[in-house]
């Protein structure tokens, strides 16, 4: 009796068994995490024993951090909307179209770097639209409900186009619109499309 007694007690002590699929997904969430810079740092170590007189040298990372830097501060702004688990589609597209801008307004116009920048930055904030259900909690509109489809609809009856977008939030809901005019735009295809986009919203909110 005791020894049975016992047997039972070690088995309801032992801890249960770590299911495999828990296990392999938390192998697999390392490795994402992870991986980018267990690659980074086994190229320093290869290419370093290779060329140590060339690779470990100030000059050599110098040119590869200068060469990066702008990838380095698009990957710094995307994360903040990934930390609310939201995913920036145009970030490339914002990226291209401020640095087009600054040359253009700094090189051909002759406006200075810091007015340029200050504009190019305005003009980042102005080119996605995002549509909510809520302002004060940012609950995103149901999918069925087919926002951004309806703006672009509405706009394109203005002969405006614009990029709908769903599915930014969660994958499923989250709408957004991108509005992409072309560098050469002028000031009446420019109250043309605010035209547009305010009749459209006025007319679907």
């Amino acid at each position: 009796m005791a020894g049975n007694t016992y047997a039972d007690m070690s088995k309801k002590t032992q801890p249960a068994p770590v299911p495999r699929n828990r296990t392999s997904h938390a192998v697999v969430d390392n490795a994402e995490r992870y991986g980018l810079i267990v690659a980074w740092l086994l190229i320093i170590v290869v290419f370093g024993y290779l060329k140590p007189q060339t690779f470990l040298t100030w000059p050599n990372f110098s040119t590869i951090f200068g060469s990066q830097a702008v990838l380095v501060v698009i990957t710094l702004g995307l994360i903040i909307p990934l930390t609310a688990n939201d995913f920036d589609v145009s970030i490339a597209y914002v990226m291209t179209l401020s640095s087009m801008l600054i040359a253009v307004l700094n090189v051909q116009l002759g406006v200075p770097i810091g007015w340029a920048i200050l504009v190019a930055l305005g003009v980042g904030l102005l080119v996605g639209v995002e549509f909510v259900k809520d302002k004060a909690t940012r609950e995103p509109y149901p999918k069925s409900d087919n926002i951004a489809e309806k703006v672009r609809q509405a706009c394109l009856e203005e002969n405006v186009l614009t990029y709908p977008t769903q599915g930014c939030v969660d994958g499923l809901r989250g709408d957004h619109i991108l509005l992409a005019p072309p560098f050469t735009i002028s000031p009446d295809e420019s109250a043309l499309i605010s035209g547009a986009l305010q009749s459209a919203l006025a007319r679907i909110f």
